[in-house]
């Protein structure tokens, strides 16, 4: 220990459990609970540079929650997270870094158009869970082809390897400006495992299933896409608004915002 360690109070760093809302299910018998500190400055400022970085972002995330949780002690790469679980793991992160109770949101009401402020209770916030009876992969019918989808939940990986197949993509063609973030058949191809046809069990590569995905008709394509929101895990993103100029109820949805991860902006976004 040195002299500066022996300054600092242990205690203002010590880890906190956090319970995966996916309960740990997508990852065949890893723990339910993970660990999780407060950042220190180092990680700030990692963190923060993220913010203003154009590649590898998803990656840089990862390496910020193995930093400040006990990821690699579980045996559980922050890259193999459903993103539901990253996600979740980032927000509470962030509460416990800023160590703040509320957060500031700009709502427009929905009834007089005006804009106001409301407080977000950090503290409070609800989360959805998994069900305990969950398990990959996830059938999905496609009744207008005759098909059966195999799907599974989003992983960080897939957003990882999304943005180094455009990379890759770039290399050979320099006129391929698309935008990993915009490709969302490219994204979800990684979440279909396999398709049958009856009793006939096809396997496709990933560009047959961007291809698949790219020319279904919309119904199936938002059948496969859907199971992602039909299993939602994570932070509920909903609060009680009262307009303070025309006195209007409602529940208003709402975004963790760039100022949230990495106090770079307003609460207007």
């Amino acid at each position: 220990m040195s002299r500066v360690d022996s300054l600092i109070n242990t205690a203002a760093l010590e880890y906190v459990t956090f319970d995966l809302p996916s309960r740990g299910l997508p990852y065949q018998g890893k723990p339910s609970i993970v660990k999780v500190r407060p950042t220190v400055s180092r990680e700030e400022k990692f963190l923060k540079s993220i913010a203003s970085t154009a590649s590898n972002y998803e990656e840089k995330l990862a390496k910020y929650l193995m930093s400040i949780t006990d990821l690699s002690e579980i045996g559980l790469p922050a890259t193999n997270l459903t993103t539901g679980d990253q996600l979740s793991l980032l927000i509470f992160s962030r509460i416990l870094a800023k160590d703040q109770r509320e957060y500031p949101k700009e709502v427009t009401c929905p009834d007089c158009g005006k804009d106001s402020i409301i407080k977000i209770d950090l503290l409070n916030l609800n989360r959805t869970y998994l069900s305990e009876d969950f398990v990959e992969p996830i059938s999905v019918f496609l009744e207008k082809h005759g098909l059966t989808v195999f799907c599974r939940l989003l992983r960080v990986k897939d957003q990882v390897a999304l943005t180094e197949y455009h990379d890759q993509m770039r290399r050979v063609n320099l006129n391929d400006t698309i935008d990993p973030s915009t490709d969302s058949e490219g994204l979800y191809a990684y979440t279909i495992e396999k398709m049958m046809k009856g009793e006939e069990e096809i396997e496709l590569s990933y560009s047959e299933k961007r291809e698949f995905l790219q020319k279904v008709d919309s119904i199936s394509y938002n059948l496969i896409v859907g199971v992602q929101n039909d299993y939602y895990h994570g932070y509920e993103t909903k609060a009680p608004f009262e307009c303070p100029y025309c006195a209007y109820k409602t529940t208003v949805s709402f975004d963790f915002g760039s100022d949230f991860f990495f106090g770079t902006a307003s609460p207007k976004q």
